[in-house]
């Protein structure tokens, strides 16, 4: 096993057999009638996906996680030197595109595929793939120091390290990609035949500002998921940097006073975009609201600090829409080690939610920690 440096592990190469678990999902979805090769086909399938599956029915799990792949199939054509990757997610290895080499900015299509089912976000994968190959093919920047003071290390239990050990017994025969259930952390990686089993995660490492989160816009609690099975021995790169699970397991359907589908998917989106803001700015994300009419979405800024977190709400009341969402940069101090981008949004009169995904800013550049969480409810934005 090679290694460099100390810390948990930031990706790895695929093993044969999920490279072939991998192929499966893409022979599904081809042989389902999509134009793997189009952007605008796996939109068309998503929102059939969306219309014949209700939000409190089984999440068709092993269908999102085709789009997903296809998603990452995208990215690889058309950003040179992207491969595919298992990265760490909030709750275990998932398949991520990496390009040249920079694990620590990987795209974590799967996991964002199945972020963007539950908040049941509509035309997605266009813009996302878009955004996405601008990431990864965005060149490295120059190093510079970060604007926060140093953070405490985390406890172990923050910790989400992948164990390097044999794998261990697979299900002898993969799930129904229509039905397969969304708590297994692992994708199934057994070489059988007949339709492909879902490769279940959570961040983007990256959210085209994806998603996600969570994930980071970006009340029964589930019951703890199914232990994942341990990663297979191999090569490695490593870096000092933990990866820290997000400290909330909420869901949008836990909360008291449920958002609409259309409330959840605008936190998504300001979300995604606060989160470019704050890996690329080691300021972070400018306060900001993200309201959507018949014309569009419309984004207006105000300036970092307090002051103008206050006058984005002020803002966001007087906008007088039907929704509108409200973003800031949350500094670290000693509960979270590290700043997140945070997000509220509601409809008019109504309590909202709140949406949240950590970052940092260090030698290496900028870069997601974690996955998008829901936090928790909020106030009504306006």
């Amino acid at each position: 096993m090679a290694t460099t440096g100390a810390g948990p592990v930031l990706a790895r190469l695929l093993t044969p057999s999920e490279v072939a678990h991998l192929d499966r999902l893409r022979e599904w979805l081809e042989e389902d009638g999509v134009d793997v090769d189009n952007a605008a086909s796996l939109d068309a399938r998503w929102g059939r996906l969306l219309a014949t599956h209700p939000a409190d029915g089984p999440a068709p799990a092993g269908v999102a996680a085709a789009i997903g792949i296809a998603v990452g199939d995208l990215l690889l054509r058309s950003v040179p030197g992207a491969t595919w990757m298992m990265c760490p997610g909030p709750d275990g290895a998932t398949p991520g595109v990496v390009a040249d080499g920079r694990v620590h900015r990987p795209v974590l299509a799967v996991l964002d595929a199945h972020a963007r089912w539950r908040v049941r976000a509509a035309d997605w994968t266009v813009d996302y793939v878009r955004r996405a190959a601008q990431h990864l093919a965005a060149p490295p920047e120059e190093a510079a120091p970060a604007t926060e003071p140093a953070a405490p290390e985390p406890s172990a239990a923050e910790l989400v390290v992948p164990e390097l050990v044999d794998p261990a017994p697979l299900d002898p025969q993969p799930l129904d990609p229509e039905v397969a259930d969304t708590a297994a952390v692992e994708p199934e990686v057994a070489d059988t035949a007949g339709p492909p089993a879902p490769l279940d995660a959570l961040s983007p490492a990256w959210r085209p500002p994806t998603p996600a989160p969570a994930t980071p816009a970006w009340a029964p609690v589930h019951a703890p998921s199914p232990a994942a099975a341990p990663l297979p021995e191999a090569d490695v790169v490593t870096s000092s940097t933990p990866v820290v699970a997000p400290a909330s397991t909420l869901t949008p359907e836990d909360l008291p006073h449920r958002p609409s589908a259309q409330v959840q998917d605008l936190a998504l989106r300001a979300l995604e975009h606060a989160l470019e803001q704050a890996v690329a700015h080691p300021e972070g994300a400018a306060p900001f609201v993200l309201v959507r009419d018949d014309a569009g979405v419309h984004l207006t800024t105000f300036p970092h600090g307090d002051a103008g977190t206050l006058e984005a709400r002020e803002h966001a009341r007087r906008c007088g829409l039907a929704a509108a969402a409200v973003g800031w940069t949350s500094r670290a101090d000693a509960v979270r080690p590290y700043p997140r981008a945070v997000v509220d949004a509601s409809a008019a009169g109504e309590p909202g939610i709140r949406v949240a995904h950590a970052f940092l800013h260090d030698a290496a550049g900028g870069r997601e920690i974690g996955g998008p969480e829901v936090v928790g409810q909020a106030a009504p934005v306006l």
